[in-house]
């Protein structure tokens, strides 16, 4: 192979590594944009009244607004549960409510939210009036309530399945109960599973 062959190589190789330097590398995003979710969401969840006293509630969620991403929605919803406070009474409640959801590009969300619904609470045993001196039964008197008061939480979602495991803490007011209001401690851990 002569001196011109060899030059001629050389000067190609040395084109073809300057061409590949030139041309622009792509860059991964530094967060990939998430697809949207959908509007309707159900819920499951533990419901603690008092923290002790064991519950269960199921609800419905509405994302009524939201931005870019979702990273910040205003949804509404509703839900109905029930809890059991031993030797005591018996609750059951509907609670529509309105929160606002904050929520990372990693998926995890924080949220506040304002109840405001009904509990019906009914005596766990008989109960018993005095009348014209003598005891006789009155059967589990219910009483009525209005149920409200705000509550926050976090949660994280799996969009992958559609799933945003959460939990919930807040403050209920039940009134009125005789001529006062009683404060009352709540919580929630449970599943929110969005629609297809």
């Amino acid at each position: 192979m002569n001196t011109e062959a060899i030059a001629a190589i050389a000067v190609a190789v040395a084109t073809q590594a300057s061409a590949a330097r030139a041309q622009p590398r792509a860059v991964a995003p530094a967060t990939e944009a998430l697809a949207p979710t959908s509007r309707h969401s159900i819920e499951a969840s533990v419901y603690l009244h008092q923290l002790v006293h064991p519950g269960a509630q199921v609800g419905y969620s509405y994302r009524l607004l939201s931005t870019a991403n979702e990273v910040h929605s205003l949804i509404i919803g509703a839900d109905v549960g029930t809890y059991v406070w031993l030797r005591h009474s018996i609750g059951a409640f509907v609670l529509p409510r309105v929160g606002y959801r904050l929520r990372t590009p990693g998926g995890f969300h924080a949220e506040v939210n304002v109840h405001a619904g009904y509990l019906q609470g009914v005596l766990a045993s008989e109960s018993y009036d005095v009348v014209d001196g003598a005891v006789v039964a009155s059967g589990r008197a219910g009483y009525p309530y209005a149920y409200v008061g705000p509550s926050a939480g976090v949660g994280y979602s799996i969009r992958a399945i559609r799933v945003t495991p959460f939990a919930r803490i807040g403050v209920q007011w039940q009134l009125p109960v005789f001529d006062q209001s009683l404060m009352r401690i709540v919580a929630a851990v449970g599943a929110e599973v969005a629609f297809r």
